[in-house]
């Protein structure tokens, strides 16, 4: 890439080349210009509206104020004003990319809701006990967000007798920057603050800094990977498909086409965990 010249005064936007699956981008440096004004929030809301129903979200149910601080992220990490910001995001794939997953990161930890995961080692020792193993006990998650959820899963079947050959763990998840942590399967003290684990020198390693990483031996039994809940194409036979504190942000069509996937990619008497908030959604969906 060439020079850029370097803006000045009240702010220069500068086009620069595009990159695969972009018509180019357009890159910013402020001066004492403001962020974004209300119209041009409006319209970048506007567009954000239009790119998460693309992907079956609601918007509205993630709230006026987790939006706005969504983009004014953005606006900042970018240093681009809302109207050169707007332009950006109608050309650069990526950057409309980062908005969306900046709004699907949720906030979660190490088992949480224990009783969940006290009813899956009860199914997975039923199963250990009369399957053996000749069929693994296979689990699905979706929206797995950065991985706690997939490694609890990991750690609840080992805890009920499963060895790795006696299981298998497939997650999903729309956001890369989510699936790549939970790949890399690394957490700080704040993804343990749910119940305490009474091994956790069975299944975590310790690094520096704090940190821990999952044990590899419970790896060869997971598989991870970024993809669209609604377009992604399920395997079939899971004994348990995780699909939590995700329904409530979906519009009512995807949630229907998701719990009618989940049902139909379940083995018969399979169970399908949802969130609490989940559950009236769930339930209106069928």
């Amino acid at each position: 890439m060439g020079r850029t010249r370097r803006a000045t005064g009240s702010g220069d936007c500068l086009g620069v080349p595009g990159h695969a699956g972009s018509q180019g981008t357009v890159q910013c440096r402020l001066g004492d210009r403001p962020m974004t004004d209300e119209p041009a929030l409006a319209a970048i809301t506007d567009r954000l509206a239009a790119l998460a129903a693309e992907q079956g979200l609601d918007l509205e149910a993630l709230g006026a104020a987790t939006v706005r601080s969504a983009i004014r992220g953005r606006l900042r990490a970018t240093h681009c004003d809302g109207a050169a910001y707007l332009q950006r995001i109608a050309r650069d794939t990526d950057e409309t990319g980062a908005l969306l997953e900046d709004l699907l990161v949720p906030e979660t930890w190490f088992f949480r809701d224990p009783p969940a995961f006290d009813l899956l080692r009860s199914a997975a020792l039923a199963h250990g006990l009369t399957n053996g193993a000749s069929t693994p006990f296979r689990v699905l998650s979706l929206a797995c967000s950065t991985g706690e959820e997939v490694w609890s899963i990991a750690i609840a079947l080992h805890e009920a007798g499963l060895l790795p050959r006696q299981m298998r763990v497939d997650a999903l998840d729309l956001s890369r920057t989510a699936v790549a942590r939970a790949q890399t399967a690394i957490y700080g003290s704040r993804s343990f603050r749910g119940p305490a684990l009474v091994e956790k020198e069975r299944y975590f390693v310790d690094l520096d800094n704090g940190r821990s990483e999952v044990n590899p031996a419970l790896r060869a039994s997971v598989r991870i990977a970024t993809g669209n809940l609604l377009e992604t194409r399920w395997e079939r036979d899971y004994d348990a498909i995780f699909c939590r504190n995700v329904l409530i942000y979906m519009t009512y069509e995807a949630r229907e086409q998701t719990i009618s996937r989940a049902s139909a990619a379940l083995v018969p008497g399979g169970l399908l965990f949802v969130g609490h908030a989940d559950a009236p959604s769930a339930a209106a969906a069928g």
